[in-house]
């Protein structure tokens, strides 16, 4: 597999009990991304890591508990800190307008006033919506990700068009 494929779609934040579970933010907007059966790639980067394959997931606190086959209460505290990656291909197809962050990473953005703001450093989930975290230009702007303040985006160019409301 080329590993160029694979997407960020969680972090380890820590373990949880004695039998070697790690506790995981998650960035998929299902839990079924990580049911029983599963293959992930761990690691701090996409180039250096390892396979795991998923036993067991549950919901815990405002993340999930992951207990992986092969990884026992040693091994788990080796991967605090690390990035939990799938393949693309094993990822649903997504809705029109509707983007996986890897996809948005490194995008510049334009705002339809100011012009170009920069470009996108990372996302960050806060319950009610997305936001674009964007760097580069004069100053970090956070975008909100709302219809009416994302007016296009363009994968191809690699171009966010933004309607900023006054005061961001």
């Amino acid at each position: 597999m080329d590993k160029a494929d694979l997407l960020i779609m969680g972090h380890v934040t820590g373990v949880h009990g004695l039998k070697g579970y790690i506790k995981v933010k998650s960035h998929a907007a299902s839990s079924n991304t990580f049911d029983s059966g599963v293959r992930i790639f761990v690691g701090p980067s996409v180039s250096r890591g390892k396979w795991h394959t998923i036993v067991k997931t549950a919901s815990h606190k405002k993340g999930l508990r992951m207990l992986l086959a092969d990884v026992d209460i040693n091994a788990a505290q080796t991967l605090v800190g690390m990035d939990i990656f799938i393949p693309r291909a094993d990822l649903p197809d997504l809705d029109d307008d509707t983007y996986y962050w890897n996809d948005l990473i490194g995008m510049t953005v334009n705002d339809i006033n100011q012009g170009v703001l920069g470009t996108i450093e990372h996302v960050m989930a806060t319950g009610s919506n997305d936001v674009f975290v964007v760097t580069g230009g004069t100053r970090e702007v956070l975008v909100p990700s709302l219809a009416h303040v994302v007016l296009s985006v363009d994968l191809e160019s690699r171009t966010m068009t933004v309607d900023l409301p006054e005061g961001l």
